[in-house]
Order: C-alpha cells, then sequence, then structure tokens
C-alpha cells in the first residue's frame, strides 16, 4: 500500500545530501518538479518502490549528484495510459541503479561521468524501446552489469538495435542470470570495442532463440573486442554441462589476446575429488587461441 506524498509549495533542502524515499506515490506534478530540482548540494538518492502515479513528466536535476538507485516493483501492466516521463540530468552522475518493469520511460542526460550501471528488468518485450532509451544514456558507462530479462527484452528489438549505443568505454561487462539470450548478448559485445572482462556470474547456459538448437549460437562475425581487449572471461557455476562447455570453447577459441578464464564450481562439485577432476579434464582438453591463457578453477 503506498502512501500519497503531498508536499508543500514551498520546499528548502538546500543542505541534504542524501534522500531516501520509500512507499509513496507522488500526486502533484509542479510541486514533485520543484522538489528534484530544488537539490543543490544533493549526492545520493534512492526511490524504493515508489509510484509517479498520474504525472506525465518528472526532471530530476541535482548539479552534484553522484549516484541514483530505484526500486520500482509496481504492479501496473505495460500500456497503462498513465505512465510518466522521468528525465535524469546528471551532470556529476557516477552510478546508476535500476530495477523494475521500465512501467515508465526513463531517459539519462548528460551523463557523460557515469562509471557504474546496473539494470534489472523484467522480460516483457513490449518495453524494448524504453530499453533502448535507457541504455542509450549508459553509452559511457566503464562497468555495465545487466540481468538476463534485459537481454530477452533485446531479442524482441529486431528492427530497433540499430538505435543501441556504441558503449566505447566500457570495460567491464557483469551478466546476471542462468539463461542468457545470446543474439542481444552479441549485438552488446560487438558495440563494446574496449571491453577487457566478460563475467557470467550465475553461469554461461547460452540459449537460442525459440526452435532452434542451442548450437546455433556461434555467430559471425567475432565481436571485435574478442581480437584486441579481452583479456578475462570469469564463469560462475560452471557445471561443464551440454550447454555451457560449447560456450566456453567459444570464447577460448575466439578471443585472441585473453590471459585468463577463471572458473568457479557449484559447492557440490567442490565437495567432490572426481567431478573436480573431470571438469578439469574437459577444460584442459579445450583449444585455446591466446597462447598466454592461463584457466583458474576455483
Amino acid at each position: 500500500m503506498l502512501c500519497i506524498l503531498k508536499l508543500p509549495s514551498a520546499i528548502c533542502l538546500s543542505s541534504l545530501k542524501i534522500l531516501r524515499i520509500q512507499r509513496v506515490s507522488f500526486s502533484n506534478e509542479y510541486l514533485t518538479g520543484k522538489l528534484f530540482s530544488g537539490l543543490p548540494v544533493l549526492e545520493e538518492m534512492k526511490l524504493e518502490n515508489c509510484s509517479w502515479g498520474h504525472l506525465k513528466s518528472v526532471s530530476i536535476s541535482a548539479p552534484k549528484l553522484l549516484s541514483i538507485f530505484e526500486d520500482d516493483e509496481q504492479k501496473r501492466k505495460f500500456g497503462n495510459p498513465d505512465f510518466c516521463r522521468v528525465t535524469i540530468v546528471g551532470d556529476r552522475l557516477k552510478e546508476f541503479d535500476y530495477n523494475g518493469n521500465l512501467i515508465d520511460e526513463y531517459w539519462l542526460l548528460k551523463s557523460s561521468s557515469l562509471e557504474k550501471a546496473c539494470i534489472h528488468s523484467g522480460c516483457d518485450g513490449e518495453i524494448v524501446l524504453r530499453m533502448i532509451n535507457l541504455l542509450k544514456g549508459l553509452y559511457n558507462v566503464e562497468q555495465l552489469t545487466l540481468d538476463s530479462y534485459v537481454l530477452w527484452v533485446l531479442m524482441d528489438a529486431y528492427g530497433h538495435l540499430h538505435l543501441m549505443p556504441m558503449f566505447n568505454n566500457l570495460t567491464d561487462l557483469i551478466l546476471v542470470g542462468i539463461c542468457i539470450e545470446f543474439s542481444a548478448l552479441f549485438k552488446i559485445l560487438h558495440k563494446s570495442p574496449c571491453l577487457n572482462t566478460l563475467n557470467f556470474s550465475e553461469g554461461i547456459n547460452l540459449t537460442a532463440m525459440p526452435g532452434e538448437e542451442n548450437n546455433d549460437w556461434k555467430l559471425d562475425p567475432v565481436p571485435p573486442c574478442f581480437l584486441s581487449n579481452l583479456k578475462q572471461n570469469e564463469v560462475h557455476d560452471f557445471s561443464a554441462l551440454e550447454d555451457d562447455l560449447p560456450a566456453v570453447e567459444y570464447l577460448l577459441n575466439n578471443a585472441v589476446v585473453l590471459d585468463q578464464l577463471i572458473i568457479t564450481l557449484p559447492d557440490a562439485y567442490k565437495a567432490d575429488f572426481e567431478c573436480t577432476t573431470e571438469v578439469c579434464r574437459l577444460l584442459l582438453e579445450l583449444s585455446r587461441a591466446s597462447r598466454n591463457c592461463r584457466i583458474i578453477l576455483e
């Protein structure tokens, strides 16, 4: 149950550095805009389980804002006419974290200082344009964390992938989730020429599109970062099954400057010596494009 936030006509928060708002529904567009534009020294903002209500447009502009976190678990369905366009002006923004279903539109402007971003989203394909617009604001980010649902959303972007930005400064890409949709991932990799580290934090089950065999995901051409900058791959919860072993093999065969592949085994494997030995054998049998690549088993 959300509380209706009724703001006073006069708002003065000239010394506020941290703002955290939970479980409220904003009710007045003018006063809400006045609140978010009257925070001259604000450095950190958290909006948790809030709703923009019937607001049509909101601008968040705090000249010293360094980080913004929004956890949006609204239950409204996509297509509701009462969505809000949220514009965030981030002249000094260093970190952006969004967790929600993109019921509303988010635009990041002047975000060239952004260093870290994390996007967790629902998997409704209808939000694909909103997802692309959000990613456009992350164009200069150095570390990007995406959950698997983001990739499933982008899978439906067939006619819109040309709108995705280049991530020319992206060096670290972290993927969260078990089933990673391959076509969207490869599109992001092709847009990230300087990628240095690729981290599959919950496994490397690269899933083919419905109706296709999983071995069809080996795409050509190889992403440019595989040929020039990708130095480290991390694969967690590696089980050496039919889905993840071919994916690791592809990475090893195509990442020509790779220095190390870090493999983390599930706890059940670590407790089983025979299992660990078999995984080692399978990994050592894989060919490597990089002569300097070390495989580290943890």
